[in-house]
């Protein structure tokens, strides 16, 4: 059984701190993100957690953040296209103040040397805006940049990658070798 996905941007929930919440695994919940019993007879399993503070927090609807239950922005990366494409709720650049221009990521990269003693930065990237994307991470003084197309020339992929993410490999490496 697939998880749905619920929505294409996080839901601001306010948590009071020491409380226990189940959040929504399936996508089916009428009370996203968290959960209301909709998956009752299917193998997924609410996820529980307990608020470490009051207050307001972005919870993830798309069910694929790595920093579950909060959003880490993966639907972006994942392009999921509910809602128009200049839609604003799909901006969720207040999870990442801190990081949106070349010089915040070049600072961010240089501060992550300065307290690792040196370790290589690297931007993996979807190969979508292949040009844009690959001089950005340049310019941001990555150390190894990994360019990732979409799976799927076979249909053994996902139907989430296959339908939402980037151009195969053998396009973008094409693309990529031009920028050399």
């Amino acid at each position: 059984m697939k998880t749905i996905i619920a929505d294409n941007k996080p839901t601001v929930v306010t948590l009071n701190k020491g409380e226990e919440y189940f959040l929504c695994a399936c996508g089916k919940s009428g009370d996203q993100p968290l959960c209301d019993g909709s998956h009752v007879g299917s193998s997924f399993k609410p996820m529980s957690f307990t608020a470490e503070e009051d207050g307001e927090v972005y919870l993830c609807e798309c069910k694929h953040s790595g920093n579950f239950p909060h959003c880490d922005g993966t639907q972006k990366q994942l392009r999921l296209n509910i809602g128009s494409p200049r839609d604003p709720r799909r901006d969720i650049s207040h999870i990442f103040k801190d990081l949106s221009t070349v010089a915040d990521f070049k600072r961010f990269a240089d501060r992550v040397r300065e307290i690792s003693g040196g370790t290589p930065i690297g931007f993996k990237l979807s190969a979508n805006r292949i040009e844009r994307d690959i001089q950005f991470a340049l310019d941001a003084s990555a150390d190894d940049i990994i360019l990732d197309g979409r799976g799927g020339g076979t249909g053994a992929a996902p139907e989430i990658f296959r339908d939402h993410i980037s151009v195969p490999n053998h396009s973008g490496t094409g693309k990529s070798r031009s920028l050399s």
